[in-house]
């Protein structure tokens, strides 16, 4: 996992919450306020957070509220965002995969992320409110439930209960004789046109 991602995903999950200035980010997560700034800033320029509103803050002095998401089609720019950095980037591009439910390995396909990396990012994405399990997929030949992880609060989808061993047996057993009758009739197609020829 990328060293700054944990503080990227306290940043958002902060935000998660309602929309609040850096310095009150910065108090909740034990940060500098200058610090989680010029983060927000970086996370402007890629639309994951913007300028909610401008609110005085300590000795009337101007400050930013910002909020989670990209910011309404008509507002007028309130910072100059800076350039974000590569790793800012990468979560940014998993946040926007999870827009439709993926399993971790189909995360790691879209984004080029390991699967470790991601086994050990979405507990983090889920404790900070920014994902959840939004279904199950369940395997036809048996084995335990795949979760897929969608954008959102809530609670997660139930985990469905594990097929019967005889149900799993069963598909098995109608697979194999289907296979063994594919073989069958390719044996005797191919028979046919050896004599024919």
């Amino acid at each position: 996992m990328s060293r700054r991602w944990p503080f990227y995903i306290a940043v958002l999950g902060c935000l998660a919450t309602g929309p609040a200035t850096a310095a009150e980010i910065g108090a909740k997560i034990g940060s500098q306020s200058l610090s989680v700034r010029s983060t927000l800033r970086r996370m402007s320029a890629l639309r994951l957070v913007h300028v909610e509103s401008i609110v005085a803050g300590p000795r009337n002095a101007l400050t930013m509220r910002w909020a989670i998401g990209a910011a309404p089609a008509r507002a007028a720019a309130t910072c100059a965002p800076l350039q974000p950095r590569a790793e800012l980037i990468s979560l940014a591009s998993l946040l926007r995969a999870l827009n439709e439910p993926l399993s971790a390995a189909q995360l790691a396909d879209v984004t080029g992320t390991s699967k470790g990396h991601l086994y050990r990012t979405l507990p983090l994405l889920k404790a900070a409110g920014l994902t959840r399990i939004a279904e199950w997929h369940v395997r036809l030949h048996g084995g335990p439930p795949v979760a897929l992880y969608a954008r959102g609060t809530g609670p997660d989808a139930t985990r469905p209960a594990p097929l019967p061993r005889a149900l799993i047996q069963k598909r098995s057993r109608d697979a194999r004789q289907s296979r063994e009758h594919q073989r069958e009739v390719s044996r005797a197609l191919c028979g046919f046109a050896g004599a024919a020829a």
